[in-house]
């Protein structure tokens, strides 16, 4: 169960800084995550294990491979929330 939630965790980043990554099981209780955001930039590798110690562990895994897409050059494009109508104010 805790591997689903830190693949899905991960996967969701990924598609939310469009990069599209690999994922190779290593056989050793841990998972590498492997993607390269151009030719031109090195190949990333992220290893994350099939079971974490608390509920952090693919939290702290989805902010190291954000702070390597910022090193990479990736800018995450900011998200605009519609503006909410401000209700009318009437004397009292």
């Amino acid at each position: 169960m805790a591997i689903e939630n830190a693949l899905h965790v991960m996967s969701s980043a990924f598609k939310l800084w469009g990069v599209k990554f690999q994922k190779r099981d290593l056989g050793s209780g841990h998972i590498e995550l492997r993607w390269q955001v151009t030719p031109d930039k090195e190949i990333r590798r992220h290893v994350i294990p099939k079971t974490h110690s608390d509920h952090r562990g693919p939290l702290n895994s989805r902010a190291q491979v954000r702070r390597l897409f910022q090193q990479d050059g990736l800018v995450l494009k900011e998200i605009v929330k519609p503006k909410r109508k401000q209700p009318a104010l009437h004397k009292a």
